[in-house]
């Protein structure tokens, strides 16, 4: 089981919309929640195939930004890794 993560962003690889994202954060009952509630999700890139996943990480016991990375497939080569604020544009 799995929740739904209300989040829609531009591919940092290609620019198409990315929505889909899942997580196993808290209770799974294929509900959506917010981004902001979670600590890790990822989805797929339907065009260029890219894997990306979020995680967001204590700093201070206070949950701060995401680490972001991006891979070419799930299970292929990291390509590109940077920080949630400066780089991923969300979709409204």
């Amino acid at each position: 089981m799995f929740n739904w993560v209300n989040l829609k962003i531009k591919c940092p690889n290609c620019g198409e919309v990315v929505s889909g994202f899942q997580t196993k954060d808290g209770e799974l009952s294929c509900t959506t929640v917010e981004y902001e509630r979670v600590n890790d999700f990822y989805s797929d890139c339907e065009k260029c195939g890219c894997w990306i996943q979020f995680t967001r990480k204590p700093v201070g016991g206070i949950l701060k930004d995401f680490d972001i990375k991006v891979f070419e497939s799930f299970c292929g080569e990291r390509i590109m890794s940077f920080e949630y604020n400066a780089t991923v544009e969300l979709v409204e």
